[in-house]
């Protein structure tokens, strides 16, 4: 690539294409919150009650939702080398199941408190009536990976079986301990490019 057009890339690129250690905090707090791979997840309407606080859902299997990741734990645990190491030791069996099931799976995640999956049976309901649609299709979560007090997300597996004229992922969870537990959120897909390609 000549010189000149690679400065044009560079200069014309979205943050997110760029090493992570060069974002700003305020960057790296956005690409995790709002951005094409991260929704405020409303009520979807199915609340009987007071409809509970919004929540964040992000494409945690995309690529720069896992640099994120990774660059939000170094920076905040940077001068705790002792916690980044166990840190790094509990994530190790997500890190493997995503290195395996590359391409096979989209994982949902949603910040959230470590005690709130303390239920078995309203884990088992989490599961069941987690859902991920494009157009009329949809597809049940698959299992899960706990939030933890030093990770305290929620991964939510789904398939990834996305058809190739796919326009919108539109996710929907049921979240146990949150009031009005219903939540969802719609990712467009022409806007999920990272390099040129669509990132999941």
């Amino acid at each position: 690539m000549p010189l000149l057009t690679s400065i044009f890339w560079l200069l014309a690129a979205p943050f997110w294409e760029l090493p992570p250690t060069s974002w700003s905090e305020e960057q790296l707090i956005r690409l995790l919150n709002d951005s094409p791979w991260a929704q405020t997840a409303t009520d979807n309407g199915r609340a009987t009650q007071r409809p509970g606080a919004p929540v964040v859902m992000y494409l945690a299997s995309a690529a720069p939702m896992r640099l994120a990741e990774e660059e939000l734990i170094r920076r905040r645990f940077k001068q705790r080398p002792d916690l980044l190491e166990a840190i790094a030791d509990a994530r190790e069996e997500y890190k493997a199941y995503l290195a395996e099931n590359a391409g096979k799976v989209i994982v949902v995640g949603i910040p959230l408190d470590a005690n709130a999956l303390a239920d078995a049976g309203e884990n088992k309901r989490m599961e069941a009536e987690s859902l991920l649609r494009v157009g009329k299709r949809k597809w049940k979560a698959t299992g899960h990976f706990p939030p933890t007090p030093t990770d305290p997300v929620l991964r939510l597996i789904f398939p990834r079986e996305i058809p190739e004229n796919g326009k919108e992922i539109s996710v929907e969870v049921y979240l146990p301990s949150i009031p009005g537990p219903y939540r969802n959120a719609q990712f467009p897909v022409k806007d999920l490019m990272y390099r040129g390609l669509p990132e999941l």
